[in-house]
């Protein structure tokens, strides 16, 4: 026992007898002082400590109830702890505060710093009435427990219910040591407490930072060995033991990863059209811009789930979002850590590929320009068109897309479409001059230049897949050398600025090629849409008449041209038989004086006439 405490006990002992003919046993002393200063030195709960110095007190005293509360720095007033009683009263005394405005007892006791005895609770002003009648009180000794600097920690309200105990001087004295040693006694607990917790914090901070130190360790090691998308997706489902999933600017999936159990969990967030309910769009608009930022659940838009987001930020411009699900277990502060650092690694990731994919569409560009141009030797032209997928040993074709709407256009998206109508066909792409320059390599089957049905067929599947009806395009007849090319171009540039002022953007104009055109680009080239209706009226005039009459001959006459001029071929493009198509082909001579089967000028001017009727779309519809 501490020596103050000893002397304090040694004093109350020789103090005048306890109680009304009844008093504490020195011996009882003794113990109840010994037994709450070894509390000191246990690993003793605040409750269990309170419930020994309640329990103490009374036998001490004789009383049969002691009520402990204990201050609280925040508000200053003292709140119900522990009970002493004949029946479980801590969870009424837990409900209870001391020290309010009307408790002047309590603020006696604060402010005296002393032992404060009410002798009638019925007829004294200073405590609070309401609770004295409540707990059936008629006399209260209240004990401040004074710990260090003098302050009051807490308060015992000692009281032997209806009997009127009679509480001496010396039982006072020792009520107010037994509870000075109480405030000694919870203070070290609430120390050795205080250290426990603080001890807790920083072991769990510690194992923070070693998962977040091995964290970084693996996020960077990917990144320096070119971890991809896919990888770092994969790496952060490992690491945060819950499926994300990484997405573009325009919430397009890039990749996705989970966990091994999870195959196939997806979040949900910006997938399906989640992203445009209302709910959604609410509480992704609440996230803090720029950082990691958990929402949800969202039972309303079939999102059961919370999630992780966390922005893909370069150069101060979101990029992407990185989007982790709350599945399995609860988001914690390593998986918002994890999060911001795979954040950041993916926005190196996405400039380091933007870098990549500029660098080559310059040197596309570039590429394309002294090939359309032959400003570089051949042979450095075929090394630098290797490297772009190309082998110029072999027939190719300069396609040139224009959009009638001035829209831009992508090189990209161009040669993706390529690649998938034509996987087995050389091909690159550039923007030039706000055309998209394409080349492609020709079919083997299809080098002959008076049929460019599969190249023209590839084209417009590629045109299908970009699902841009603004495009028109244009191609050149094969290329057989490196030469050529630069001829081909200015065959389809020529034949793209024909197709603007007088295509009206139908299916069957939007890409023509330079053998069906033939030598009626350099008459079409020079003439302006006035001018080539007219010649196309006067030549065929009299089969243009609204009640389709001689649909029919228009029909005949642009499969006979289409055919290379063959009866026989036009026969069997049309089904029919070929006295049939000369037949048609005399009543034409009659209608209209054109002598097509006979006269090679007057094929020209049929087949320019109705090449001019097909920009028109004014030919009839056949069944071809």
């Amino acid at each position: 026992m501490p020596r103050a405490v000893e002397q304090e006990v040694d004093d109350v002992r020789g103090a005048e007898p306890v109680g009304a003919g009844a008093s504490a046993d020195y011996t009882d002393v003794v113990d109840a002082f010994r037994e709450v200063s070894e509390a000191i030195t246990e690993d003793t709960k605040l409750d269990d400590l309170l419930h020994l110095v309640a329990r103490k007190i009374c036998v001490l005293l004789r009383i049969q109830r002691c009520s402990v509360y204990l201050s609280d720095p925040e508000t200053g007033l003292f709140q119900g702890q522990v009970a002493h009683t004949g029946q479980d009263e801590d969870a009424a005394i837990k409900r209870l505060t001391a020290g309010i405005e009307a408790d002047a007892f309590t603020h006696e006791i604060v402010a005296t710093k002393r032992p404060v005895l009410i002798a009638d609770t019925q007829s004294d002003p200073r405590p609070v009435r309401s609770a004295m009648v409540r707990w059936g009180i008629r006399r209260m000794l209240g004990v401040p427990m004074i710990g260090s600097g003098q302050q009051v920690i807490g308060i015992l309200y000692l009281d032997d219910r209806e009997r009127p105990h009679d509480y001496k001087k010396a039982e006072q004295e020792l009520a107010a040591t037994f509870a000075n040693l109480a405030a000694v006694a919870i203070s070290q607990i609430r120390t050795a407490s205080e250290l426990r917790k603080s001890l807790r914090t920083v072991a769990r901070q510690n194992a923070i930072l070693r998962r977040t130190a091995a964290m970084d360790d693996r996020l960077a090691s990917a990144a320096l060995g070119g971890a991809s998308l896919p990888d770092i997706a994969s790496l952060v489902a490992d690491i945060m033991d819950k499926p994300c999933a990484i997405y573009d600017a325009e919430h397009r999936r890039l990749a996705l990863g989970h966990r091994d159990d999870d195959q196939g969990v997806v979040p949900q967030v910006f997938e399906n059209g989640h992203r445009e309910l209302p709910e959604v769009a609410a509480a992704l608009a609440s996230a803090e811009t720029g950082r990691a930022t958990v929402i949800g659940p969202l039972p309303s838009a079939g999102l059961p789930h919370r999630y992780l987001i966390a922005p893909v930020v370069v150069r101060d411009e979101q990029w992407g979002t990185l989007v982790a699900m709350e599945f399995g277990s609860q988001f914690s502060a390593l998986d918002v850590a994890a999060a911001k650092r795979a954040a950041t690694i993916i926005a190196l990731e996405m400039s380091a590929e933007r870098r990549v994919v500029d660098a080559d569409a310059y040197a596309r560009v570039s590429f394309v320009r002294d090939l359309i141009s032959g400003t570089d030797a051949p042979e450095t032209l075929s090394r630098r068109a290797r490297a772009h997928g190309l082998d110029l040993a072999r027939a190719h074709v300069v396609c040139v897309m224009r959009s009638r709407e001035g829209r831009e256009l992508s090189a990209a998206d161009v040669e993706a479409g390529a690649a998938m109508v034509a996987p087995e066909a050389g091909r690159c792409a550039a923007v030039v001059d706000a055309d998209l320059v394409l080349i492609l390599e020709v079919d083997p089957e299809q080098r002959d230049p008076t049929s460019a049905g599969a190249t023209k067929d590839v084209v417009k599947r590629i045109i299908a897949r970009l699902d841009r009806g603004d495009l028109f395009a244009a191609i050149s007849a094969p290329c057989q050398q490196i030469a050529d090319i630069q001829r081909g171009f200015d065959e389809a540039r020529q034949i793209v600025a024909l197709l603007e002022p007088l295509a009206l953007g139908g299916a069957e104009t939007s890409v023509l090629t330079a053998t069906e055109l033939g030598p009626a680009r350099l008459f079409l080239g020079s003439a302006d849409r006035p001018r080539a209706l007219r010649f196309a009226e006067d030549t065929l005039g009299p089969l243009l008449g609204e009640d389709g009459e001689f649909d029919q001959l228009l029909v005949t006459l642009r499969a006979f041209i289409e055919s290379g001029r063959s009866v026989r071929h036009a026969a069997e493009r049309l089904g029919v038989h070929e006295n049939t198509i000369r037949y048609r082909l005399v009543r034409l001579l009659d209608v209209t004086g054109l002598d097509v089967l006979g006269n090679a000028d007057q094929q020209l001017a049929a087949q320019i006439a109705l090449l001019i009727l097909r920009f028109e779309q004014r030919l009839p519809q056949d069944r071809l």
